[in-house]
């Protein structure tokens, strides 16, 4: 046996040994930790807008049952007041209409 088989080997002086498998699965966990922030940045966004497009959707939904109900209203005046109450009305609000309009 010779003596330079023998001898034990010493750790090389100062610094870290990362290996390049060390630093390849450190870069692949950041890149995990980024995509992972923006998924839930993204997921956030559309809870948001979602919220937002169901209360704009509630909005016209309540708007457009108002102008249902005030149609009914007005049918029935109209068809409580006869035949001829629309020609009898007609010039006067058609009037109220054009006065109400020309001013813009």
């Amino acid at each position: 046996m010779s003596a330079t088989a023998a001898e034990p080997r010493t750790p090389h002086q100062g610094g870290s040994h990362i290996g390049i498998a060390a630093i390849f699965a450190l870069v692949v966990i950041l890149c995990m930790a980024v995509l992972a922030t923006l998924a839930i940045s993204t997921a956030h966004s559309s809870l948001v807008l979602s919220e937002r497009q169901a209360a704009a959707v509630q909005e016209v939904y309540r708007a457009e049952t108002a102008a249902q109900t005030f149609l009914s209203e007005v049918d029935g005046v109209l068809t409580a007041a006869g035949p001829g109450a629309v020609e009898s009305y007609l010039p006067a609000i058609c009037g109220t209409a054009q006065a109400s309009t020309s001013g813009v």
